[in-house]
């Protein structure tokens, strides 16, 4: 049975049987009711509603190590853009293609700063 197949037989038993049939029916309704319910135990055991029972999976006090992280990520991307950047700035002999080389490090800068709250310090031409 392929996935097409499975997912129009779950379609089958969504549908509510036939009115008439009090057995069927009954069945329906507690297989809808542990349905709902199995979803409202999944949704708040992994929001972390209960954490004596289940942390959930991301935690608050996880948070700040793991924007930690990516600012640290971040900073390291910035710095070897900004100096791959400077690099073709100063063997850059194109004048339109010098500006616009300068206006990508000063907005990498400015992205810097907004991560690291301080400027990155761009090396001289002689120093690369």
């Amino acid at each position: 049975m392929g996935l097409p197949e499975i997912g129009i037989e779950v379609l089958k038993v969504m549908l509510p049987p036939k009115a008439g049939d009090d057995k069927a029916q009954q069945r329906w309704r507690w297989m809808m009711f542990l349905t709902v319910m199995s979803l409202l135990v999944n949704a708040i055991l992994s929001y972390g509603v209960v954490p004596g029972l289940f942390p959930g999976f991301a935690l608050a006090a996880n948070q700040a190590q793991v924007e930690k992280r990516v600012d640290i990520l971040t900073t390291l991307g910035l710095e070897h853009e900004i100096k791959d950047k400077q690099m073709h700035w100063c063997v850059a002999t194109d004048k339109a293609l010098r500006q616009e080389l300068r206006d990508d490090i000063e907005r990498l800068e400015n992205e810097y700063e907004s991560v690291n709250r301080r400027r990155y310090s761009i090396p001289k031409c002689e120093d690369l």
